[in-house]
């Protein structure tokens, strides 16, 4: 099955009165800065620090998603929960190699503190986190059609990056009758971003999946909400492989997972589609700001 995935130039613009967003397939060889898209401008926000310059920008694979593509778990049933919140348009992925002021300045209580909120970005960090390492990150953003709620009272959501984590399709999870659209399907390690009313938290699980049973690992990624746009910060020493696949996946529901109260989205057309590459060339950090 083809993926419903295209790479994006840079300056190619959503129009909010289309169905889809509008694909385009070249490939990037040179960045319009005078006529970047609203997602392309949201990414760039939350990224900012980093200092990333034009010629490193090329570096970030960009894919565009349809929107209003919803899905529910179970292939044929409508979703009746579909938010914009749960809708993914654009993807981001890059790796960026910090030094040690680089990943001392991002994620030491500067420009990315663990559980704070902070001009209306949130930063999410597992239990038990570390120090983010010096070295290879992989850097996952979705943005969606709007944006995140930080206090819902009435609605749970998992927005969530899904790996092979070690390139062995022959350990990972399997969908379980009658989810056959289970939208962690194909992976072994799982970063879960979920907001749950009933406690008022995020939280950040990290799950490892042997034998078909997922199992909590320890972790030092940061996840970061920033209006509409999630970024995902993840060592690559987390992995067996320096480049693992990946899908990234919205869901919200409200406590039932019921279909008609249930509803989400994932890169590409459906979670039975292959995962995603990440980009061979790492982008080198030396400088962030706080």
């Amino acid at each position: 099955m083809d993926l419903n995935l295209d790479p994006l130039e840079p300056d190619t613009q959503l129009d909010a009165e289309d169905d889809e967003v509008d694909d385009g397939v070249d490939e990037i060889d040179d960045l319009d800065e005078e006529a970047l898209s609203a997602e392309e401008e949201a990414y760039r926000a939350v990224v900012g620090p980093f200092g990333l310059t034009p010629q490193e920008y090329i570096n970030i694979m960009r894919f565009g998603d349809a929107r209003g593509d919803f899905i529910y778990s179970i292939f044929g049933t409508t979703p009746g929960l579909t938010a914009p919140q749960q809708d993914v348009l654009r993807i981001f992925a890059g790796i960026f190699d910090l030094d040690p002021e680089a990943s001392q300045a991002a994620f030491g209580n500067t420009a990315f503190p663990c559980d704070s909120l902070v001009d209306g970005t949130r930063t999410v960090c597992p239990d038990g986190a570390g120090p983010v390492p010096p070295g290879e990150l992989i850097v996952l953003a979705m943005v969606l059609d709007g944006d995140v709620p930080l206090e819902d009272p009435d609605h749970f959501y998992t927005y969530a990056a899904v790996f092979d984590a070690d390139g062995d399709p022959a350990n990972n999870f399997q969908f379980v009758e009658p989810f056959n659209w289970d939208y962690f399907q194909n992976t072994d390690l799982w970063y879960q971003l979920d907001w749950d009313p009933t406690v008022g938290q995020w939280q950040l699980f990290v799950s490892s999946f042997v034998d078909q049973i997922p199992q909590d690992v320890a972790s030092n990624a940061r996840v970061v909400i920033d209006g509409n746009v999630i970024v995902f910060f993840i060592p690559v020493d987390e992995f067996g492989v320096p480049r693992p696949t990946y899908r990234l996946t919205a869901f919200g529901h409200d406590g039932t997972f019921a279909p008609e109260a249930s509803g989400g989205d994932v890169t590409g057309a459906d979670p039975t589609e292959p995962l995603l590459e990440l980009p061979e060339e790492a982008i080198v950090i030396q400088e962030v700001e706080g």
